[in-house]
């Protein structure tokens, strides 16, 4: 909490694939980093894999989700942000199979994660 409140980074976000990731979100002080985004001027966005009480499985929803979102070449965009990727993980909880749900919490502005642009630069 004190390193993502500390940090100088604008826009953060974090993602967990982890079993009983979803435990997040019991903590208090994720509420509070969250409200200080907004004082702050941060964007910050947290995404678990599994609520907490669930196991996470070996290259479960949020492990797709990323693969799939971050490669920009199979997006209709030439952007990805983190609105992206919960928009893929909503659509992939509908048809998995399972009890394994992700969560997420977000404040700020939407987070751009990859962009067509950044492969001429490199």
């Amino acid at each position: 909490r004190e390193l993502l409140q500390q940090s100088p980074v604008q826009q953060q976000i974090v993602w967990i694939d982890a079993c009983h990731s979803g435990e997040l979100f019991n903590f208090t002080q994720t509420a509070e980093v969250l409200k200080t985004s907004e004082v702050l001027d941060h964007d910050r966005c947290f995404i678990s894999s599994a609520r907490p009480f669930e196991k996470a499985y070996a290259e479960g929803i949020l492990t797709n989700a990323l693969l799939e979102t971050l490669d920009y070449s199979k997006q209709l965009n030439l952007w990805v942000n983190n609105d992206t990727l919960v928009e893929w993980l909503k659509k992939a909880n509908e048809k998995a199979l399972g009890a394994q749900r992700f969560q997420y919490e977000q404040a700020g502005k939407p987070i751009i994660l990859t962009n067509q642009a950044f492969e001429n630069k490199i």
